[in-house]
């Protein structure tokens, strides 16, 4: 998301305020990262030893904001 505001200064300057967000709502992405949940392994018996088989548990991703300022002549 993006915002954008020009002031006139003169008839051939002007400044530009940018503001600029990237995840501005802050949603997590869900990866398999350094988890343990991707192998597939059972016991003697025949049942899956980890429950949380194909389940992503760990979370990345973070909110990025930007601000500038700039002059045009």
């Amino acid at each position: 998301m993006s915002l954008f505001k020009t002031f006139r200064l003169s008839e051939s300057r002007r400044l530009e305020f940018r503001a600029e967000a990237f995840n501005f709502l802050n949603h997590a992405v869900y990866t398999f990262g350094n988890d343990n949940n991707l192998n597939l392994t059972f016991n003697a018996a025949g049942q899956q030893n980890n429950p949380l088989f194909g389940t992503a548990t760990s979370k990345i991703g973070h909110r990025i904001m930007q601000l500038a300022l700039k002059f045009y002549f």
